[in-house]
């Protein structure tokens, strides 16, 4: 089995080094996913690993060959009756596997004659979408550019984030710059300006994470996209992460897979970019708590251990500042 660069395992990154990195031959087994640094206490290890072995554990037999809907579904129907799973994650279950979820179709992968390319909400993805249009000699009109050319050995691409970054980004781009676009569940709440107007910003932001009565699109684990990215990750040929340096990683992108790539990344991403990305970096301090770290920690439990993504050091600081409080 393929792994990915095992510079992805730091808990406590104060940033993630936002090298490109591609996908390497390495023996990885579900305890080396498990969490990353046996002897570590640290607590948000502890958070992300007890949460994911009471959700996410369920949909570890899910494999290859079946589609992800269908184990998400035969998850949710054995765990229904269940006292040990947490009501969140029957929620987000019971979400994703509608027909309106986003999640299911070629929404999200797109295809060129050579590439495939795995666009996740909240992490470029209307950037992504605009490139691959150019690079089919199409214009993004709202929906996918897809190649009809079958080609079952084109090389996937992806781009991944902070699940507590996006998180933020998500809620600041749909719940309090657009809430009437009806992506902030649930709508009764978020469409109602009267309420809005009677709490702040953050008390509606820990609002909406203590109590995710509906899981829209752009709030769900990165790990569900693409038909499942945490059981296929180790198949992509370039995983990027989006961060400080996301910018010099486009153009990395485009020097590996050519100048038709190139010559498209030149052409669009700069506006696609800036106009689509929300920097919420600058506003973590200002709407999470150690509490609504927590929460997230437990709902994205799944990227922080099948992806390896790192728990970033200010969310670990905020941990431990509350912990030497008590």
């Amino acid at each position: 089995m393929r792994g990915v660069s095992p510079c992805l395992c730091a808990v406590g990154a104060t940033n993630f080094v936002a090298l490109v990195f591609f996908a390497t031959p390495r023996n990885v087994t579900l305890d080396d996913l498990m969490l990353i640094n046996r002897n570590s206490s640290s607590i948000a290890e502890r958070i992300v690993r007890e949460a994911y072995n009471v959700t996410y554990r369920h949909i570890d037999p899910c494999p290859p060959n079946v589609p992800m809907k269908s184990c998400l579904q035969t998850a949710l129907t054995r765990i229904r009756d269940s006292t040990t799973v947490p009501w969140w994650f029957m929620s987000m279950l019971r979400d994703a596997t509608t027909s309106g979820s986003g999640l299911w179709g070629g929404w999200h992968v797109l295809k060129t004659d050579d590439l495939e390319f795995c666009a996740i909400e909240k992490v470029g993805s209307t950037m992504m979408r605009n490139l691959v249009c150019r690079l089919n000699n199409q214009t993004f009109r709202g929906q996918p550019c897809q190649s009809k050319r079958k080609n079952p050995h084109r090389k996937k691409i992806v781009f991944l984030r902070d699940p507590l970054e996006r998180f933020l980004s998500g809620f600041l781009n749909w719940c309090v710059d657009d809430p009437s676009s009806g992506h902030c569940m649930p709508k009764s709440v978020f469409t109602d300006k009267k309420l809005r107007k009677a709490l702040s910003t953050r008390a509606l932001f820990e609002s909406f994470v203590d109590s995710p009565l509906q899981w829209n699109l752009h709030f769900f684990p990165l790990g569900f996209y693409c038909d499942g990215l945490y059981r296929s990750l180790h198949t992509y040929d370039f995983v990027g992460f989006m961060g400080n340096d996301t910018e010099h990683q486009l153009l990395m992108l485009g020097e590996r897979y050519g100048s038709g790539v190139k010559k498209a990344m030149e052409d669009g991403t700069e506006m696609s970019y800036s106009l689509h990305f929300t920097s919420s970096h600058n506003h973590i301090t200002e709407y999470y708590t150690a509490a609504t770290v927590r929460k997230i920690l437990s709902y994205h439990s799944l990227d922080y251990v099948r992806l390896n993504l790192p728990v970033p050091q200010w969310a670990v600081d905020m941990l431990n500042g509350e912990e030497k409080e008590r």
